[in-house]
């Protein structure tokens, strides 16, 4: 397992350092990171740790989509009236 959790821990520090330089693409490493990860702590019977990354990846997938506020877009949320 040393080289599942090294592909793990050098897809999060590019993802990090991705992110530290304002880059979108740190989405996709954390993401990549998190689909190895999953697995990876399930077959090492880690199930509450999975379950965090789980969270990790679906946060990540929502981040990566945009959403409302994508700044990449030019889009912004819409203004509440009153």
């Amino acid at each position: 397992m040393p080289w599942r959790d090294a592909v793990i821990a050098a897809l999060q520090v590019a993802g990090q350092v991705l992110q530290a330089r304002k880059k979108l693409e740190n989405w996709a490493f954390l993401t990549a990171a998190n689909v190895v990860a999953i697995p990876a702590y399930l077959s090492a019977e880690l199930d509450y740790t999975a379950i965090l990354f789980a969270i990790y990846l679906v946060l990540g997938l929502v981040g990566w989509s945009g959403g409302p506020g994508d700044e990449a877009t030019g889009a912004a949320a819409p203004a509440a009236e009153g």
